[in-house]
């Protein structure tokens, strides 16, 4: 992409004057990194249907689906690489300027890009970590994948033996009040906002 040099200066500009930076990201932010995005015009939604936070506690084969789902996807990011611009907010937070990343994305991208766990807000959650519905365990979701793919069968939380889920926001399921907070604890007093992706 050409960006014009008067609107690259200009952005330049803004970069080095501010020190109070948040970022949105969305999905364009990683698609450069061959991650599809879910609503474009041939995103995942087209292929794939939504499975609900209903279904997944009501119906154990669509729970099973959105296992495969996620365990597929979950291979395919495993093998992409932040991007340019996940570096370069990297490099914002080296500088001291970046405040938050607030985003959508599941891919953990960001967090492979350095961006640290303090200001890193994933509204959407991350499909690196897996949830007990029941216990609130959180764990790194290799091995359970792995599992889910070897033998087939959906994982049980190993505290409490209850459903395992993607650590991600199905469709149906809140947002949690804590990253919206920080996320508005973030938005005071900035002296720059980019939307990216």
């Amino acid at each position: 992409m050409n960006i014009p040099a008067n609107e690259l200066e200009q952005l330049t500009k803004y970069l080095v004057e501010s020190s109070r930076i948040v970022a949105f990201t969305g999905a364009g932010i990683s698609t450069g990194a061959g991650i599809p995005d879910y609503r474009g015009p041939d995103g995942v939604w087209k292929t794939r249907p939504e499975i609900s936070i209903t279904d997944f506690f009501g119906d154990p084969v669509l729970r099973k689906k959105y296992w495969d789902f996620k365990s597929e996807d979950y291979e395919g990011v495993k093998a992409c690489g932040p991007t340019p611009a996940h570096v370069a907010l990297g490099k914002l937070q080296d500088l001291g300027k970046l405040r938050a990343v607030v985003t959508q994305n599941i891919d953990g991208l960001h967090r492979r890009a350095g961006i640290a766990e303090d200001t890193l807000i994933e509204l959407h959650g991350r499909m690196d970590q897996v949830v007990c519905v029941h216990c609130g365990f959180k764990g790194v979701a290799d091995a359970w994948y792995d599992g889910f793919r070897s033998q087939g069968t959906l994982p049980l939380c190993p505290d409490c033996e209850g459903l395992l889920k993607p650590g991600v926001i199905q469709f149906g399921e809140s947002l949690r009040p804590a990253d919206l907070e920080r996320a508005q604890e973030a938005m005071m007093d900035v002296d720059l906002v980019l939307a990216i992706g």
